[in-house]
């Protein structure tokens, strides 16, 4: 479920300058409680409005109700 996930959400990725995505690619921990995690990077300069960004993203890719995402804004470690 998660690996189609992944797929649904990189065919979704929209096309914006100023904006670079990267992944899915497999988390360094790639089973955490049983649950397998994937994670992708998204690099945008200052002046793009990131959170429209990936609020279009994530509307316009479905996922089953059993993945769960997550988004972390600046995050302290990539693990």
């Amino acid at each position: 479920a998660a690996l189609a996930a992944g797929r649904a959400l990189k065919a979704a990725i929209p096309i914006a300058e100023g904006v670079d995505v990267w992944g899915p690619a497999p988390a360094p921990i790639y089973r955490l409680r049983g649950d397998a995690r994937l994670r992708f990077l998204v690099r945008a300069r200052r002046d793009v409005r990131l959170q429209r960004y990936l609020a279009a993203w994530l509307a316009a890719a479905p996922i089953p109700a059993r993945v769960r995402r997550t988004v972390d804004i600046d995050p302290y470690n990539f693990l």
